[in-house]
């Protein structure tokens, strides 16, 4: 099975214009059977960094925390 991993939360921001940064960790996990999301660190900065990184929110198939 192949995956892409993009951090969308993380306790600091290098060079992503837009992104914001909070305490705690998310990964938007794009692989052949679908869009997860594992942990959601706070979740306060998830859906403008989804949207910074073109990540498609809506598509997540589930979330594990």
């Amino acid at each position: 099975m192949k995956a892409r991993a993009t951090v969308l939360s993380e306790n600091s921001v290098f060079s992503n214009l837009g992104a914001m940064a909070e305490h705690g960790w998310a990964v938007f996990l794009e692989t052949d059977q679908g869009n997860f999301l594992f942990d959601t660190g706070q979740g306060k900065v998830l859906l403008n960094n989804a949207k910074v990184f073109k990540k498609n929110y809506s598509s997540i198939k589930r979330i594990w925390n």
